[in-house]
């Protein structure tokens, strides 16, 4: 009987784990990776067996605090606490991994931290190994607290790669092609004035020989009348 009810304890913890990992598996190889991180940041292989076995640690101290009696208030009590505690631990890597916010993750991994310090005070008088077992928790989430605001600092004002327009450059690349073979380029018509055919018909679209400069003012009142070649692109 006692062997189910430690079976149970540790399934209960390693689901809420499981809930976490949700968020956490799609985002690593992702958004994760692209993250600026401090040197001391661990391998990403390193997370999975790190919680499997805190969770199954976390079952055991649970599951003997359970033995001494559910009737009891000081038992009830620390083992709401727990509950309440598990609901924070998913809560993080909901927060970091899948709402993709160091920020406010740091702020709940910091609740989360204070509550782990309350279950070992509260599990210490009732069952003294079920308080040691949480230990190497406790000092688990100490470091994923200061890796987190690492992190979060690290990527506060993240610099991002200009965003391209297409308009923009095809201007500019004509425009070079333009003053590279000595035209004059009219960004307003999309034209080079003095570009050769032979340019025009291997970068442009079409080729007046002999177009007038009053082409587009007509009414111009000094206007010179005379032939330029002209390249449309």
């Amino acid at each position: 009987m006692n062997i189910i009810k430690l079976i149970i304890s540790i399934v209960i913890c390693q689901l809420a784990g499981g809930i976490g990992a949700l968020f956490t598996f799609s985002a690593i190889p992702t958004w994760y990776a692209t993250l600026n991180k401090p040197s001391f940041s661990p391998p990403n292989f390193l997370f999975g067996p790190v919680w499997t076995i805190l969770y199954t640690l976390m079952g055991i101290s649970a599951f003997l605090i359970f033995k001494k009696g559910f009737e009891k208030k000081r038992v009830k009590i620390a083992l709401l606490v727990f509950a309440i505690h598990l609901v924070l631990n998913s809560l993080w890597s909901i927060l970091f991994f899948g709402m993709k916010n160091p920020a406010l993750a740091f702020g709940e991994i910091i609740i989360l931290w204070l509550f782990i310090i309350a279950l070992i005070v509260l599990f210490y008088p009732l069952n003294k190994i079920s308080s040691y077992l949480l230990l190497p928790y406790l000092l688990w989430v100490s470091f994923a607290s200061i890796l987190n605001f690492s992190i979060w600092q690290l990527n506060k004002n993240p610099i991002y790669p200009p965003v391209r327009n297409p308009i923009i450059e095809e201007k500019s690349n004509n425009q070079n092609i333009c003053e590279q073979n000595g035209g004059k380029w009219l960004s307003e018509f999309k034209e080079c004035e003095g570009l050769s055919m032979e340019n025009c018909n291997k970068y442009g679209t079409e080729y007046t020989s002999c177009a007038s400069p009053c082409r587009h003012n007509p009414n111009a009142e000094m206007c010179i009348q005379s032939c330029i070649e002209v390249c449309k692109f």
